[in-house]
């Protein structure tokens, strides 16, 4: 999330852990587009 500016989150808080669940699913996404990225890549390089 700091990747798009954001460096806090404040939540009531009966929405703390919907917003853990959020925070943690978009984190994972992030870092499965990034693996995503470095295969493609690696995998670009190998056929040229």
């Amino acid at each position: 999330m700091v990747r798009w500016g954001i460096d806090s989150v404040s939540a009531n808080i009966d929405a703390v852990e919907t917003i853990r669940r959020v925070v943690a699913r978009t984190e994972q996404k992030v870092i499965l587009d990034y693996i995503r990225d470095l295969h493609e890549e690696k995998t670009k390089n190998k056929k040229l």
